[in-house]
């Protein structure tokens, strides 16, 4: 089944105000006279076009696997290969920091820090409805994650 998820209010602030930045950075490229100076704004410019295409739009669980898909691409997570998913609040993620990753330009994804959670990769749209994944390996992901399918702590 699959599980829609909407942005939060921080996520489309900051996306509104990056796009209008991208716009500004477009219409830059477009009028500069050399290319090589307008070569670091075609970097950044790209490099938003790849924060957008990985941004998280559902969670689908099946029987065997939980898929989170994405504007391009899907990250999947076989059961078997799950220890453990329990629900998270958005106040375990305080006095963490982002250590490489996108912070709200459409979601929020990439390697990240929190003191009571440890290093995780985080492939969410919001920060409600968290969960954290614990593979078997020990690597931890927090997604978007309908609390209804868990026990409630």
């Amino acid at each position: 089944m699959k599980y829609y998820f909407l942005p939060d209010k921080s996520v489309i602030i900051i996306s509104i105000i990056i796009i209008i930045a991208i716009g500004f950075m477009v219409q830059y490229i477009i009028h500069v006279n050399k290319w090589y100076i307008a070569l670091p704004t075609v970097l950044a410019v790209v490099l938003f076009i790849f924060f957008f295409l990985k941004t998280p739009y559902c969670t689908e669980v099946t029987t065997d696997s939980i898929k989170i898909k994405k504007i391009f691409g899907q990250e999947i997570f076989k059961k078997e290969d799950i220890q453990k998913i329990e629900i998270i609040k958005k106040e375990d993620l305080e006095g963490g920091y982002r250590k490489m990753g996108n912070g709200g330009f459409f979601g929020y994804s990439g390697f990240f820090y929190a003191p009571k959670i440890g290093n995780f990769q985080m492939i969410t749209i919001n920060q409600s409805e968290l969960a954290k994944i614990t593979m078997n390996t020990g690597k931890i992901y927090i997604i978007n994650y309908p609390h209804k399918l868990l026990d409630e702590p």
